[in-house]
């Protein structure tokens, strides 16, 4: 139910892209927290599937930013790495360098062959749609995470070292200084 779920709103996200009319509502928010909130919520399926699940996100960094498509961006990348990571481990960590934020996901999965790198971030790119038979997806999560990404003035990247050696997915995204207290309180 969660895959269909998550195929509809690729499927939506992708209209809304191409028209564009894709809703990005810029706030203050803790960056971290947001990580820390996604991991543990994709934590029980990567645990159900028999891999270990790290995170290092300690430190609180600002940024300016979609909450809800923030979050869907680290959903993405999480989801993405539990289904193609057959054993092994998922590590997530930020750190921040020069005013940005980054994130990254590291699996101990399939890995991508260096010919297909430069293309895994593109719209329908399934990769060698024969080691992924039987996996769902229509190739629309990894474009919809860097259109989003992009939007808040981001990048991305990925690295592997080919097929079954694992894969590392990076978001940058520019730091703000602090989030503001918003306590209702005088």
């Amino acid at each position: 139910m969660a895959q269909l779920r998550r195929l509809i709103e690729d499927l939506l996200d992708t209209g809304a892209i191409l028209n564009g009319t894709l809703a990005i509502e810029r706030v203050p928010l803790d960056f971290t927290s947001l990580v820390a909130s996604v991991v543990e919520d994709v934590r029980p399926t990567v645990e159900e599937k028999g891999l270990k699940l790290e995170s290092s996100c300690r430190d609180a960094f600002a940024v300016l930013g979609d909450t809800g498509r923030l979050q869907q961006v680290v959903f993405n990348l999480l989801t993405n790495a539990t289904k193609f990571t057959p054993s092994g481990s998922i590590v997530v960590a930020i750190e921040a360098h020069a005013g940005r934020a980054y994130l990254s996901v590291k699996d101990t999965g399939m890995g991508v062959a260096k010919a297909r790198q430069l293309e895994i971030f593109d719209r329908f790119n399934r990769g060698d749609v024969g080691r992924y038979d039987g996996m769902g997806g229509l190739g629309l999560g990894l474009w919809v995470v860097k259109t989003i990404v992009e939007a808040h003035g981001g990048a991305n990247s990925m690295t592997s070292a080919g097929v079954g050696q694992g894969s590392t997915f990076s978001v940058s995204l520019p730091m703000i200084d602090h989030v503001p207290d918003v306590s209702l309180t005088p």
